[in-house]
């Protein structure tokens, strides 16, 4: 039964992230990981799926019952997960605050009757087919496959999660910079942020802006800008990932960590 609802998770995961690159493609015109792993799962479909398929016994045919319980189970689990990325994170990975009947901003009627609707449409269509088939396998392949999807699963989430907490720090890190180059800018009558262009110069005009500023000054600059030019590669993967990500204590920086992405 656990290799079984394995399987399932990993398959629905799976196919919910090809939902979400083609989806993006549709809107953007080329690939994008959007899912919060760097590999090509979106846990929280095959979560979706396999709270709905648990209580499928209980609730048979009744194709009006099935909608109801998946609208309800699916919202949960989106409004947990985005709450949670919130008060973790400090950021909103989604953010619904726009569109009517939303709640907190973390999920929506609209969406939470299209999560409805398509898991009417995949336990009546997709689903028995897709068990039928999976069922085929033998359990000395599934076992060992499963085996390494997990371990792989583990070290993609803690990584990833470990780097979106340091994006967090960053912006942290940013934010307490530019309190401290403004409090500073009074002492010296100068907007020190403008000594630092970050949207427009390029790196060797900075550093000459940067000489002639005091020590003290100059290394709060130089730090200032860094942190903008950081290379992070699950950072920028993000960033592309979610271009809608919000986030109540950073918005102002993640506004121009995005602004600087588009001038690339």
């Amino acid at each position: 039964m656990f290799w079984d609802q394995s399987l399932i998770f990993f398959v629905y995961s799976f196919l919910g992230w090809c939902c979400e690159v083609i989806y993006a493609a549709s809107s953007t015109g080329g690939f994008v990981n959007r899912g919060f792993l760097n590999g090509p799962l979106c846990p929280i479909y095959g979560c979706g799926i396999l709270f709905v398929s648990s209580l499928l016994t209980q609730i048979g045919d009744n194709l009006f019952l099935l909608f109801i319980v998946s609208t309800v189970i699916t919202s949960a689990v989106e409004l947990i997960v985005g709450f949670l990325s919130e008060k973790i994170l400090h950021i909103r990975l989604w953010d619904y605050s726009n569109v009517p009947f939303n709640l907190g901003g973390y999920i929506c009627l609209k969406f939470s009757l299209v999560w409805g609707l398509a898991c009417v449409f995949i336990f009546k269509i997709i689903h028995p087919g897709l068990v039928a088939l999976l069922g085929k396998i033998p359990h000395f392949i599934t076992i060992p496959c499963i085996c390494v999807f997990y371990i792989v699963f583990a070290v993609d989430f803690i990584v990833t999660t470990m780097q979106a907490l340091k994006l967090s720090k960053r912006m942290d890190s940013i934010l307490n910079l530019e309190k401290a180059l403004s409090h500073l800018s009074f002492e010296v009558g100068e907007n020190l942020l403008d000594r630092v262009s970050i949207m427009k110069e390029r790196n060797e005009s900075v550093k000459e802006r940067l000489k002639s500023a005091s020590p003290e000054i100059s290394q709060r600059l130089e730090k200032y800008y860094s942190l903008f030019q950081d290379k992070n590669f699950i950072h920028s993967r993000l960033l592309r990932a979610f271009p809608n990500m919000k986030s109540a204590k950073y918005q102002k920086v993640l506004d121009k960590l995005y602004s600087l992405k588009k001038r690339k």
